[in-house]
């Protein structure tokens, strides 16, 4: 009875593993390789191109903010409570939550988690339109492991249709977490990292870097409309070209959107010495 119960056991254990591989293999294909057909548009016609129709709408993507210097926290920031030394891309995240609410099958809510990337109520309306920030729910939890629980249960809600996340603190386990739950669940989380996140792994769908672009020629930044450089570290799934991997963006007061800018040059040219940069990212890093 002992042998028998013995080759039972064994026979029972080696089942089971064949499930859990056949289960590990179809999740790996269905969520990470496979390539999403549905998409955000950025409403920044070359990006879009280069993406191959604009961002994954069921994925992560983390968009790097700016450094600031020691005492040049923004006076509008939540950085100044919080002790950190950045500034999160909040009119590049407000423009995509945008992007997001306009689409024909989105939900209509979106949840803004974690005070760092709250922006002001006024940012979210555009002209007479308030659809946004009538359909905007804010969350503010205490740390790391309580946003991640905030974004899960976002994600799970029938009602959500975009997130908008502070990302500081998130190892590449809770990556991985939320990029499997918003590509089932076909909704897009729009990360804020801070630039010393650049060089750990995540499982996000993309990875933007974003540096303060200087005013053009010589005019002092007064009174002109705010810019940055974008830059698409890596994108699952494909390869862009190295040409499309920097954009020139700015921020339109009057229509409250971003747009990619008339006076564009080349990033990589004589502007780009001034720009305000975060440390650079290894080279596995920019790969797809």
């Amino acid at each position: 009875m002992g042998i028998g119960r013995h080759v039972d056991l064994r026979e029972l254990a080696g089942r089971i593993r064949a499930i859990e591989e056949r289960h590990d293999a179809s999740a790996a294909h269905s969520f990470i390789d496979e390539p999403t057909k549905d998409h955000i548009p950025t409403g920044w016609p070359e990006t879009d191109a280069a993406l191959g129709g604009g961002l994954a709408a069921g994925g992560l993507h983390e968009w790097f903010g700016v450094d600031n210097p020691p005492g040049r926290e923004s006076a509008g920031s939540a950085a100044r409570s919080l002790g950190h030394r950045w500034t999160p891309p909040l009119c590049i995240l407000v423009h995509l939550a945008w992007q997001a609410a306009e689409r024909p099958s989105s939900q209509p809510w979106t949840v803004w988690i974690g005070k760092h990337c709250h922006p002001y109520p006024r940012v979210l309306i555009r002209g007479r339109e308030r659809g946004l920030l009538d359909r905007s729910l804010f969350v503010a939890p205490r740390d790391a492991a309580s946003r991640l629980w905030a974004i899960d249960l976002a994600l799970r809600s029938p009602a959500v249709g975009c997130v908008v996340a502070d990302g500081g603190g998130f190892d590449r386990a809770a990556t991985q977490r939320i990029q499997l739950l918003a590509r089932n669940q076909t909704k897009a989380v729009f990360s804020a990292c801070p630039p010393r996140q650049q060089d750990e792994l995540s499982a996000a769908q993309t990875r933007w870097r974003v540096c303060a672009a200087p005013p053009p020629g010589k005019k002092s930044s007064n009174g002109i409309e705010p810019r940055w450089i974008v830059e698409l570290l890596r994108c699952k799934g494909m390869r862009p070209v190295q040409a499309h991997r920097k954009w020139l963006l700015e921020w339109n007061r009057a229509q409250g959107a971003i747009h990619l800018s008339a006076r564009l040059a080349d990033p990589a040219g004589s502007s780009e010495k001034h720009v305000q940069r975060a440390d650079p990212v290894p080279l596995q890093h920019r790969t797809a």
